[in-house]
């Protein structure tokens, strides 16, 4: 393939990601910052992109460079790891996160976007809105990865306020997507109460944060509830929960615009393995899609249902 057929080849496929009628010239003029003139050239063909706007391309506009150049592989996806590094912990958590939640945004604030997920833990939306839990969660992952001594209590661990702040953003920009889809296990508080009982019994947390998180748990509850009751975030944007009749191993989750399609899973805890692969978030859309299948809706339907699902999250929280 010639630098000609590839400079070709990109144009014709970021044509294909921008709404019918949108300028493709105005949209690379404002995500490459070059003159209008140079843009223009580069459409032309008789300057070619150079790799660090091909590289900005890809990731604005969701453009796989892999399949554009014809070195996929049938069956292959690439993913974006989102891991962090366990030399430096929690600088490396803020680092990420804050790509995360900048990438999130920029997805989330469009007219028509959507987010879902299928999970058998509690979705991080949720829980990063409560101080105690959301620095269990990196307690949890810490002691994992052998970056907390066994001595070390979870009261003795403290991050920054950055961190806070990046919590709260992670939580807004979520909130921000037009539509968000929830299909939920039954057993949705389990795993978390089971953690808490487990570091509570070896004396790594106290008595006295364990009932803090049992108080942030019942406000967890009582915040879903009450988004499910009415359907809707404070914020207006529509929110669909689903309580599935079937048990999964595993978070899956996707993310839609109008020019990008992400496929996500749940990996290690707390970090999102993400690819904009079309075929992978194809596989997760259908995936949760047909799940609602054997779901029900307890978002302004299913009354009865969504007042038995809250209360046995309830009594897994009180069994604390």
């Amino acid at each position: 393939m010639t630098p000609e057929q590839l400079n070709i080849g990109l144009i014709e496929e970021m044509r294909t990601k921008l709404p019918e009628g949108t300028s493709l010239a105005k949209v690379l003029i404002e995500i490459l910052y070059i003159g209008k003139e140079a843009v223009y050239r580069r459409l032309r063909s008789e300057v070619p992109f150079t790799l660090a706007e091909v590289a900005t391309i890809s990731r604005k506009l969701g453009i796989s460079v892999d399949k554009l150049v014809g070195t996929t592989t049938p069956g292959n996806a690439m993913f974006d790891m989102n891991i962090f590094k366990t030399t430096s912990p929690l600088e490396s958590y803020a680092q990420v996160m804050g790509n995360y939640v900048k990438e999130v945004a920029a997805i989330s604030r469009e007219e028509h976007s959507e987010v879902a997920f299928s999970s058998n833990t509690i979705p991080r939306a949720f829980s990063l809105k409560y101080g105690m839990l959301s620095k269990f969660q990196l307690y949890k992952w810490l002691y994992q990865y052998d970056q907390v001594d066994f001595s070390k209590r979870f009261e003795d661990l403290a991050f920054s306020g950055k961190i806070k702040e990046i919590h709260d953003q992670y939580v807004a920009v979520h909130q921000d997507f037009r539509t968000s889809v929830y299909v939920w296990d039954t057993t949705l508080f389990e795993s978390l109460v089971k953690d808490l009982r487990y570091f509570a019994g070896i004396g790594l947390i106290n008595a006295e944060s364990v009932l803090r998180m049992k108080d942030e748990l019942f406000a967890m509850i009582d915040d879903m509830e009450q988004v499910a009751t009415i359907g809707k975030y404070q914020n207006g944007h529509n929110v669909y929960m689903y309580v599935s009749n079937v048990n999964f191993e595993a978070t899956y989750g996707y993310m839609r615009a109008s020019n990008v399609h992400l496929g996500l899973i749940r990996v290690y805890s707390i970090s999102l393995l993400s690819s904009k692969d079309p075929e992978l978030y194809k596989n997760m859309r259908d995936w949760i899609m047909s799940l609602t299948k054997f779901s029900i809706l307890i978002s302004q339907s299913g009354e009865m249902h969504r007042i038995d699902f809250f209360g046995k999250q309830r009594k897994i929280v009180e069994s604390l």
